[in-house]
C-alpha cells in the first residue's frame, strides 16, 4: 500500500512541476550522431548516391577517408598520392542550402537529387568543394565542381555513401610456396547466387583456361572462387593488389547484383613465408573465414543462411582446387 501511494505522489509532483515550469529543460539540439565520425577510423566510398552529368565515377570510387584528430587523409587508390583536408572540429553543422539553393547546384533539372526527402541533413565541410553529409543516419561524401557559368558557378559532381573500412571484414593468409601441401592461391569463395562474375586485378587465376593461366581480367561462370596468385610465372612475388569484381545473375551482364573490391597487402614477410591481409570493400557483402574449413568466403548477410555444412555438401567436389600446385 505504501508503494502505491508513493507512486501516486511521484506522478502528482511531476505533473505539478510541469505546469509550474520547474521541470529541467532537456537539451533541444543534441547532436548525438556527431559521434559517428571518430578519429582513428577509415571510411570507404562504397556506393554512388549521385553521379553528375560530367562525373567520371561510374560506380563507387572505393576511395579511402582516414580520420585523424584534426584532418581527413584522402587517397583514391593505393597508387595515388594522399590529400589532406584540415578539420577544426568534428561537429556537424546545419545544412547550408535551402531547397532553392540546392536545386541551383544541378545543371539539368532531370538529374536533380531531392536530398530533403531524407529529413534533416547535417553538414561537415572539408574544403570549398568537398564535404561530409549526415543523411538518415548514413555518412555521405559530396563533391562539388566549379564550372564556367555565371548563374551556376558550382554543381554537384558526385555523392557517395561511406562505410567504415572494417565493416565488411578482413582476413589473413600465409603464402608458403615451398610447402606443397598448401595451395599457392589466395581463394575467395563466393557464397551468393550468381551466373557470372567479372574480376579485374593482377595475377588472377583463370582455371577455365589450360594450365591455370594468370590474367588481369577473369570471367567466372561455372565455379565459386576468385583466386589470386602472389607470384607470377617467374616466381616474382607481389606486395599486393586490388581486385575489383561484379556479380551478375545471368550471363549477358545485364542483371548486376553485387559489386566490390578486395584490397590485398603484405603485412609480414620472413623465412620464406609471406602473410597477406585482404580487406573487402562492398556496400552489400561481407567476408569472413569459415571456422571449420579455414576457407575465406564472401556472402550477403541479408540472404546467406550461414549453414556451411549444407553449402559444402552441395559442391560437386569441395577439394578439387586445394591440392593441385601448378607452380611456386
Amino acid at each position: 500500500m505504501l508503494k502505491k501511494y508513493s507512486c501516486v505522489l511521484i506522478v502528482f509532483l511531476a505533473v505539478l512541476m510541469l505546469f509550474s515550469g520547474c521541470v529541467p529543460a532537456l537539451p533541444v539540439n543534441i547532436e548525438e550522431n556527431s559521434a559517428i565520425i571518430k578519429p582513428g577510423t577509415t571510411y570507404i566510398g562504397t556506393e554512388t548516391i549521385y553521379r553528375g552529368v560530367w562525373s567520371s565515377f561510374i560506380g563507387p570510387s572505393y576511395a579511402r577517408y582516414e580520420i585523424a584528430e584534426d584532418s581527413v587523409i584522402y587517397k583514391f587508390d593505393v597508387y595515388s598520392e594522399e590529400k589532406v583536408f584540415s578539420v577544426e572540429k568534428w561537429e556537424w553543422q546545419e545544412f547550408p542550402y535551402t531547397d532553392e539553393e540546392w536545386k541551383k547546384l544541378f545543371e539539368i533539372p532531370e538529374f536533380y537529387l531531392d536530398i530533403f526527402q531524407y529529413g534533416k541533413i547535417m553538414y561537415l565541410p572539408l574544403n570549398e568543394f568537398v564535404s561530409f553529409l549526415l543523411v538518415d543516419g548514413e555518412i555521405w561524401c559530396m563533391n562539388l565542381s566549379l564550372i564556367n557559368s555565371e548563374d551556376y558557378p558550382l554543381q554537384v559532381y558526385h555523392i557517395e555513401r561511406l562505410v567504415p573500412e572494417d565493416f565488411c571484414g578482413s582476413v589473413k593468409w600465409e603464402y608458403s610456396p615451398s610447402m606443397s601441401s598448401k595451395e599457392p592461391y589466395f581463394d575467395f569463395e563466393i557464397r551468393t547466387g550468381f551466373s557470372r562474375i567479372w574480376a579485374s586485378g593482377s595475377n588472377l587465376v583463370d582455371i577455365d583456361k589450360p594450365y591455370f593461366q594468370l590474367g588481369n581480367n577473369v570471367a567466372i561462370d561455372d565455379h565459386d572462387f576468385i583466386r589470386w596468385s602472389p607470384a607470377d610465372y617467374d616466381g616474382v612475388k607481389s606486395a599486393g593488389t586490388e581486385i575489383n569484381f561484379q556479380i551478375f545473375q545471368n550471363g549477358d551482364n545485364t542483371s548486376w547484383v553485387y559489386n566490390g573490391k578486395i584490397m590485398i597487402e603484405t603485412v609480414e614477410s620472413k623465412d620464406g613465408k609471406t602473410v597477406y591481409e585482404a580487406t573487402l570493400l562492398s556496400p552489400d557483402l561481407k567476408m569472413k573465414t569459415d571456422a571449420k574449413t579455414g576457407r575465406v568466403y564472401i556472402y550477403d548477410p541479408d540472404t546467406y543462411l550461414g549453414n556451411d555444412e549444407i553449402f559444402i555438401e552441395n559442391l560437386e567436389d569441395p577439394n578439387a582446387f586445394w591440392d593441385w600446385v601448378p607452380f611456386g
